[in-house]
């Protein structure tokens, strides 16, 4: 009940509509009309309870592929990404939910990364969450670009809203999580990775903003030096 109170104060002056119209004035500024920048939003309960699947289950000590220390362990251990952050919602509901070293969002319009940003601050100014309070950070990037922000080599749980993503957009995502270290965990939206490196521990339909979407939670199972040369040419 704490996390979600600091969750919803940081999200009081961005309702969703208030979201929807940043990202479609922005997209029809600069005509951009991927159906990957089409907004939606998490809802807490949801994540929450995904968050709470590798935390009491598939990331405990030896199972799978999590090692001897497992994720989502230890407080200050383990770092959260969201790939097309949006305004940052699951990001800051992280930071709420548990204790991780950091919380960082990569989103591509720049008046989502200002909301996210402002979130952040309200949050940051409010009571500590209850496990401890992460590091919060957004970037303005495009999250296939490593070379803009390198989210591969840093993270140990991955999320994307990837309802709206087309299968290109999929391909490069999973090329790019190839990298990641064994034992990490990515999360997607309505299908899982195209990907051998990871598999596919639980999947279970959970209602959104937008209505239902199953959550497809992977577990990177190859070590972070594989990659597929068909992959990384996506």
């Amino acid at each position: 009940a704490a996390a979600r109170a600091l969750y919803d104060a940081a999200y009081a002056a961005w309702p969703e509509k208030r979201g929807k119209l940043v990202s479609r004035r922005e997209r029809d500024e600069k005509r951009l009309r991927a159906s990957s920048l089409v907004y939606g939003e998490i809802e807490f309960a949801s994540f929450a309870s995904t968050l709470a699947k590798i935390r009491d289950v598939f990331g405990k000590p030896g199972a799978g592929a999590s090692g001897a220390a497992g994720v989502m362990q230890a407080p200050f251990a383990d770092v959260f990404y969201d790939l097309g952050s949006g305004a940052g919602r699951p990001v800051v509901a992280a930071a709420a939910l548990h204790p991780f070293a950091r919380c960082v969002g990569v989103e591509l319009l720049h008046g989502l990364v200002e909301a996210s940003r402002d979130a952040a601050a309200v949050f940051a100014a409010g009571p500590d969450p209850p496990r401890g309070r992460p590091d919060v950070a957004f970037f303005e990037a495009d999250a296939t670009d490593l070379g803009a922000h390198d989210w591969a080599a840093a993270a140990d749980v991955v999320f994307a809203n990837s309802t709206c993503f087309d299968d290109a957009l999929m391909e490069a995502v999973a090329a790019r999580a190839a990298r990641l270290r064994r034992g990490a965990f990515f999360v997607t939206l309505t299908r899982p990775l195209p990907s051998r490196h990871f598999a596919v521990l639980d999947s279970e339909l959970y209602q959104m903003s937008w209505g239902g979407a199953t959550v497809y939670l992977q577990q990177k199972i190859s070590a972070a030096a594989d990659s597929d040369p068909e992959d990384e040419a996506a």
